[in-house]
């Protein structure tokens, strides 16, 4: 395998003389727009582009991206089935390439024991790393394995995505000088197209490593000096991005190219090894606690080591521990691709709102466990787990066998990949994985994959048009979940009235796996007998509104068995509407369906004060006040925010 790796990073490829009609050209582009388009793209427009800014998607980053990213991954698979088929080209194939089918397979089997099915195809809201997204990891590492056969194509596609990185940190550079016409949630980091701060970071880390070893295999001044330029210009803006996860990989990732691409250093004795490997290690470590603590700052002498780790951590650490108590709940199949909010609302306590109430992180952080390695435990079980370590691991040792086989400027190139896969690796053990950077992990395998290759000679003709098949109808599916988003986005521009509610609606019937939308149809309905209420209508219409809101948020707390925070929502909108109407049964309503929220998260205090709430319009008065306590318990600043002086007589502490 190491000699047929070396054969193929020197251009000597076993394809050499195969014919490549129109049709592997098409998914050859495809594939090469993927790389370029994935981290520019965004669904979203500055006010001064007039009429066209209406057409904004509501998700303007996430959705858009992986749209982006499964349309041409689609395309580029059916356009390439069709060449193999027209025998104008072969297909390619490595070992590894089983394990990532696997891990798909596996996660299609967790699809289906997860608390919400229906959401664990596609994905949560705003971060769609579901079912369909670890199919387009394997499909991107596949597609790379088809589409790189010789030295040339390898340094096309690490220049693509180069050239990507680059004008994603040109647009970062901006933001950090103050310039950016496009509103932003998070606006006192530059977040460039990926719209959050880590995420950016985590991905520069990517085009970074690929920047290094373009400019030193460089043949020609002008491209060494320019691929030197796009590394600086990429290494700005991750200082800029203030993302300490990404630094600490930057860092290991040059010190595991210097170890891999040193001719010297493999020349050493074990000895000389092994003593700069340690000291390579503690350098490492040194340098990993200075950008945590002391960029993030000291928690002070007298705190202890718990809330010192989880100050340091940004409150990364408490959401590991909460996640693997959840995690032991379902060991094997785990909560379901991309449930981890799922199992965190089920095992959170008093020790997340302690690090709430600290600062400097936010409820909506625990959507992720911010380390890709505990994200798969948890939401694909110990199999899963297992088959992206088996996948990584293979990956790393057939990297390293194909940097000792190879010569010249070529190995500059695999050393390179070397360095992105570890960096990429160590970067998502701090970060966020969404696809628009995840996916870039698994590029990053196909890559290492496609020299060490092989031909497959004999597909099935019904393999290759099932590969059509799926690749068209990826991408059409995935191209009807933006349509949906951009609706959803145009809808939410609207005064509250019918028309917004219909708009809404029209993208749940577009969109069905997406309970959020029929929640965003309920949202739309109380906003629409609020406005009817101020313009005077009638009681029984308001009141005739309120109930089809009602039935609305029913649905989206059916289609998503495991949210806590859609019954809150329902819970609350019963609740407002027995106040308005005493004679109803909402009242109880309300209470049943805030004790299925404290069912799935038993301390969720948005659940429990929900259900205090409930109980106390309900007139269980002494259910109430014991229910305030308890939140009172596990979040007393949360609790004085929002329960006021209900059950306050007598607080005790835990």
């Amino acid at each position: 395998m190491q000699a047929r790796a070396a054969r193929a990073v020197h251009g000597k490829r076993e394809d050499r003389g195969e014919a490549r009609g129109r049709a592997y050209v098409l998914g050859r582009i495809c594939f090469l727009a993927l790389v370029v388009l994935t981290p520019l793209v965004i669904g979203a427009l500055p006010p001064q582009a007039g009429p066209v800014a209406l057409f904004r998607a509501f998700d303007p980053v996430s959705l858009p991206k992986v749209v982006v990213l499964l349309v041409l991954a689609g395309l580029s698979l059916g356009s390439l089935c069709v060449s193999a088929a027209r025998g104008e080209s072969e297909l390619r194939w490595h070992p590894v390439l089983w394990v990532l089918v696997a891990l798909v397979g596996w996660a299609g089997v967790s699809t289906f024991f997860a608390a919400s099915p229906a959401v664990s195809i596609w994905g949560a809201y705003l971060r769609n790393e579901g079912l369909v997204a670890i199919l387009g990891y394997g499909l991107v590492a596949f597609l790379a394995v088809q589409y790189v056969r010789s030295t040339g194509d390898l340094r096309t596609v690490m220049a693509a995505a180069v050239v990507s990185g680059s004008l994603v940190s040109v647009y970062a550079l901006l933001q950090y000088a103050g310039v950016d016409p496009i509103e932003w949630s998070q606006t006192w980091r530059v977040v460039s197209s990926f719209g959050n701060a880590d995420m950016l970071g985590d991905y520069l880390v990517f085009p970074f490593a690929l920047a290094l070893g373009l400019a030193l295999s460089a043949r020609d001044r002008w491209r060494k000096l320019g691929w030197w330029a796009a590394g600086a210009l990429i290494t700005l803006a991750l200082a800029a991005t203030e993302t300490r996860g990404a630094w600490i990989a930057v860092f290991v990732l040059v010190m595991c190219m210097i170890w891999a691409g040193w001719r010297r250093l493999q020349d050493a004795s074990r000895r000389q090894k092994l003593t700069l490997a340690g000291l390579a290690v503690g350098l490492t470590a040194v340098v990993a606690t200075g950008i945590v603590l002391v960029v993030r700052g000291s928690a002070g002498g007298s705190a202890s080591l718990s809330s010192v780790l989880a100050n340091a951590s940004n409150g990364r650490t408490v959401i590991w521990l909460i996640s693997l108590r959840a995690w032991l709940v379902h060991p094997i199949t785990g909560w379901g691709p991309d449930a981890f909010m799922r199992a965190f609302e089920s095992a959170v306590g008093a020790d997340w709102y302690a690090t709430l109430s600290g600062g400097g992180v936010g409820f909506g952080s625990a959507d992720n466990a911010h380390n890709f390695l505990v994200q798969a435990l948890v939401t694909l079980g110990i199999p899963g787990l297992a088959l992206t370590a088996w996948a990584l691991i293979r990956t790393a040792m057939v990297s390293r066998g194909g940097i000792r086989s190879a010569n010249g400027r070529s190995r500059l190139l695999l050393v390179a990949l070397w360095g992105a896969l570890v960096g990429m690796t160590v970067a998502l053990m701090f970060g966020v994985t969404t696809p628009e950077v995840s996916a870039w992990l698994w590029l990053t395998v196909g890559l290492i994959l496609a020299p060490a290759s092989h031909r497959v000679p004999l597909v099935p003709r019904a393999a290759l048009v099932t590969g059509v098949a799926l690749g068209l109808a990826l991408a059409s599916w995935a191209g009807s979940w933006l349509v949906a988003d951009v609706i959803v986005g145009r809808a939410m521009q609207d005064e509250a009235g019918p028309a917004q509610v219909s708009a809404l609606a029209s993208a749940a019937t577009l969109n069905p796996l997406s309970p959020r939308y029929r929640w965003f149809v309920g949202e739309a309905l109380v906003n629409e007998a609020v406005a009817g209420q101020r313009a005077g209508q009638s009681r029984q219409t308001v009141d005739g509104t309120m109930l089809r809101a009602i039935s609305a948020y029913y649905a989206a707390a059916a289609a998503d068995r495991g949210d806590v925070l859609v019954r809150v929502a329902l819970a609350d909108v019963l609740t407002s509407y027995a106040r308005n109407n005493p004679g109803s049964d909402a009242a109880q309503r309300a209470v049943g369906v805030a004790l299925e929220a404290v069912g799935i998260g038993p301390r969720d205090v948005a659940a429990l004060v929900t259900l205090a709430k409930a109980y106390q319009v309900a007139g269980s008065h002494v259910d109430a006040v014991s229910t305030a306590r308890l939140v009172r318990e596990v979040a007393p600043a949360y609790a004085a925010q929002m329960l006021g002086s209900l059950g306050a007589e007598t607080t005790s502490t835990p």
